[in-house]
Order: structure tokens, then sequence, then C-alpha cells
């Protein structure tokens, strides 16, 4: 029996490492796809950067993004692998990679609708689910407005790549893991960089021009070695090259998702029993004495550590939701492991990077690495200070709060603000500047009002209620004044009297014009 467990528990392992090495073929090809694809659009490329210069729009795009694919690992891994292949430049990709933070929190968000029987059980899950929700969203609203004005996560990681990029320079191939997949991806496509470099230059032969290599040197080592008619898989056909990249494409795709599928089965089935005990006996538990401020940030680096072992923080997040609806982990004490779990993802997206070609790698390693500030930063704002920290909790139990009274919110809430918000903004960006700042100037007027009237209810009371019987009066009197039959209006009524009486109203004609002549005499 124990040899059984051990045969099954090598085979898991080889199964990973199988599993791993396709997850960086799929990468390599998905890049190798963007080339064939984006090569003859080069001269565009420009035109394709204007457009993510937008902030809004580049976020907006991360958000759907990732809500298609359901992965902001695979959707960062997308992002770093069109860096790679220099599509859209470091720049424009940045709140691309905000915004798959967003749309992956969409994931804990409908498991909670698991627990919709039980009133209670519902509001504790929507908002342990929701709190990642509400922290992406602070913090892009925080850090890209900063993003926009410093570019501090490109100067950063830019000064933290340069080392790399010397490397890249100088033609020193530092990509350990493309050497590995070379054997295999060369089997199935090579492409002609010299044609690549030809097209960007303006100097190639035209649209009839093919990107792909049909001859390679006979041994690679040797300058002087002749050429020969190279052989994978896709040189002998006819097609185009937007043909065979959008094959590529879809191929690597596919491979991604379905590496990530098997990956986070094959984790589950290592570590699911060990991670389950672990949550529900001690994720709530305090350190003892003076320990006890660390409580959170241990709980922090729980969550990293196991995210980047199960390589997908949409399934840890969606694993803790159950748990908070059925009271095991304290919503307190799930938002430091979401956070975490927002840093273990991030290393999807610096192993893609890792695959990248040497000229390329340290773009691709800058973009990664943006992704990791960003969650940092975010981190850095909303956790350490206590009054802080309290506010995504506090948003997220108010929402759920109106969840436990109005259940269809849960699913109004879903729609706006993952489908209905991104879509709106993403069409205001590209209808101008001038629209959408107006537009974002008319929301945030609407929120600023809403706020502050709930601020007053909430903590003057007294202040509202004259300025209620004022507005009340007014709109009473209007309709008195304008409406055709009162009744119960005596001649000695108070002006306030006379407008609480009025009970019938119909539609000014000519019929009733002697009852206003009336009504004009009894005031």
């Amino acid at each position: 029996m124990n040899k059984l467990s051990a045969l099954k528990i090598a085979g898991k392992i080889l199964g990973l490492l199988l599993c791993l090495f396709i997850f960086i073929c799929s990468l390599e090809l998905m890049s190798t796809s963007f080339q064939l694809l984006g090569a003859r659009l080069i001269e565009k490329t420009n035109k394709l950067n204007a457009v993510l210069e937008n902030k809004l729009a580049g976020l907006m795009i991360g958000i759907l993004l990732t809500l298609l694919v359901q992965s902001s690992s695979t959707s960062s891994s997308i992002v770093v692998s069109m860096v790679s292949a220099k599509i859209i430049q470091v720049k424009a990709a940045i709140p691309i990679v905000m915004g798959t933070n967003i749309g992956t929190s969409i994931t804990s968000t409908v498991v909670s609708f698991s627990q919709m029987g039980n009133n209670e059980n519902f509001e504790r899950a929507f908002s342990g689910a929701i709190v990642h929700d509400i922290f992406n969203f602070l913090s892009v609203i925080v850090l890209l407005p900063i993003e926009a004005l410093f570019s501090y996560l490109e100067i950063i990681t830019g000064l933290l790549v340069k080392p790399i990029a010397k490397f890249s320079d100088s033609g020193m191939d530092v990509s350990f893991l493309n050497k590995i997949t070379k054997p295999l991806i060369n089997s199935i496509i090579q492409i002609n960089k010299t044609a690549i470099e030809e097209l960007a230059s303006g100097v190639g032969s035209g649209s009839n021009q093919t990107l792909l290599k049909h001859w390679c040197k006979f041994d690679e080592k040797s300058a002087k070695s002749p050429l020969v008619r190279c052989k994978f898989l896709f040189e002998s056909v006819k097609w185009s090259d937007w043909v065979i990249g959008i094959i590529l494409l879809l191929i690597s795709v596919f491979l991604l998702c379905a590496c990530l599928v098997f990956l986070v089965k094959l984790l589950n089935s290592l570590f699911s029993g060990k991670v389950s005990e672990l949550l529900k006996k001690n994720v709530n538990s305090e350190f003892p004495g003076c320990f006890k401020y660390f409580t959170g940030y241990f709980a922090l680096l729980i969550g990293a550590v196991l995210t980047i072992i199960i390589q997908s923080s949409s399934v840890f997040t969606s694993t803790l939701t159950p748990l908070v609806g059925i009271g095991i982990v304290s919503l307190e004490r799930v938002f430091p492991l979401v956070l975490g779990s927002n840093i273990g993802t991030t290393i999807t997206g610096i192993l893609a990077a890792l695959s990248s070609k040497a000229s390329t790698l340290s773009y691709a390693i800058q973009i990664a690495l943006c992704h990791l500030f960003f969650n940092i930063s975010g981190i850095l704002i909303w956790y350490p200070i206590p009054c802080l920290r309290r506010v995504p909790i506090k948003i997220a139990k108010r929402i759920g709060k109106i969840t436990f009274k109005y259940k269809w919110f849960a699913f109004f809430y879903l729609f706006l603000m993952f489908l209905l918000v991104p879509i709106l903004f993403l069409l205001l960006s590209f209808a101008g500047t001038i629209v959408l700042l107006c537009a974002l100037f008319l929301i945030g007027t609407i929120g600023m009002v809403v706020f502050v009237l709930s601020f007053l209810q909430k903590k003057f009371p007294s202040v509202l209620p004259p300025y209620d019987k004022l507005i009340r009066r007014v709109c009473l009197c209007s309709k008195f004044k304008n409406e055709s039959i009162v009744k119960n209006v005596k001649l000695n009524d108070t002006e306030e009297e006379k407008c609480k009486n009025v009970h019938t109203i119909f539609i000014l004609s000519q019929s009733n014009l002697y009852n206003i002549e009336k009504l004009k005499h009894l005031a």
C-alpha cells in the first residue's frame, strides 16, 4: 500500500512537471503567433499603443479579458506574451494588468451564490467574496491616477530590469526556459527574424514576403555552414501568415488553459487535505502576546504561498468563500489571505516572462514586475494602517447586509461592476477624453452627494428633516396650485393644512376651470 501511494505521488509530480513544460511551450507558441499576426502591423503599432495610452481603456480591456478567460494568470500571461512580441509597449500594458486583478475576483463572487438558500450564510459568503473586489477597485482608484501622472511602476521596474537589458544587448541568452522548449517549438514553427526586422525598418519586400523561416543552416554552430530546407510542422503548408498565426494562437490558448486546469487538479489532489485542515484549524487563530500584530501578515504570507502552489488565485479565493459563508473563516481573516493570493498569482506572469527571447526578456519581466509591484503597493496602502484596513471590510459588510434583504442586488452588483461599467467606460474612452471626463465628473458628483447624504443621516440625523419638510411642502403646494380638484379644503386652513388636505388629483382641463377659480377664492 505504501509503495502504491508513493507511485501515485511520483506520478502526480511527473504530471506536474509535464504540465509545466507544456505550459511554457504554449506561452512560446503564443508569442510566436503574435509575431505572425502583428509583424505586418508594426507600422500601426504606434496607433494601437496610442489607443492604450488612455489608461482607463487599458484597465477595462484587462477586466473584460480576464472575464473571458476566467483566470488572471492566463490573462497576465497573454499580456506578457504581447509585450514580449512587441505588440504593445510596457507603459500601455500596465493598466491592463491592473484590470486583470479586478476581473479575476468575479469567480469567488459567483461561487458565493451557492449559499443563497441561507440568508446569513449568503451574507457572510458574499461579503467574503467581494472584499477581494473592493480591495482591487480601491487600489485601482488610488494607483491608476498616480501611475498616469508619475509612471512610478514603469520607472521602478525599469530600473530593476536594467541589468537584464544589458545582458540582452550583449547578445547573451539568459532565457534558460527557452533553451528547454526550443526543440519542441522549432519542430512546430520557426520565424525569420531578419524578415521581421526588415518590415520594422520599412525595407521589406512587401506583403508577399512570408515571415516563416524556410532555409536553415546545416550546422548552427558554424558560420559557413550550407543552407538546407528547414523542417517543421508548418513549413510546407501554403497558408498565409495570418492563418498560421490564428491557428497557433488558438492552439496556444487552449494548451495554456488546459495546463492551468490540470495543474490545479493535480495540486489540489496533492495538497487539498493538508490545506483544508490548515484553514479549518488555524486560520482564525492569533499569535500570542506581542506577536499578535503579525498574525495578519502571516496569513498574507500563507495566502501567497498557497496561491503559488495552486497557481490560481481564483481557485484559492473560491475555496475560501464557502468557508466564510459557514463561519469557519472570518471576514477579517480572509482579507489578508486574498491579499496574499494577489501576490502569489503574479508568479505565473513572471514565469511567462522567463520563457521570452533574450532580446525581449527585459520588457516581459518588466511588465510582470509591474503586476507584482502594483499588488504590493495596494497592500501597503490598505493593510498596515488599521483605519484604512477597515475600509474594504466595512464596504464589503455593508453590501453583504444589502444582499441579506434583497438577494436580487447580488446579481445587480455582478452585472454592474463586471460587465456594464467596464463596457460603458471602454466606449466612453473611445468617444474622447472630454466625453470621458464629463462622465467621470457626473458620476463622481452623484456618488459624492449620495455619500454626504448617507453620512448626514447616520452621524447628524437632525440636519436633514427640516430640508425634507421644505421639499415636501414645495412639492405638495405645487400640486395644490396646478391640479384641478381639491377636497376638504377649508377657508380657515393654514397654507400647510391646505397642502395636506389635497387628496384627489386630476389633469387640468377646460371642464374644471370653475374649480380652479373656487380654489383661488379659498386661498
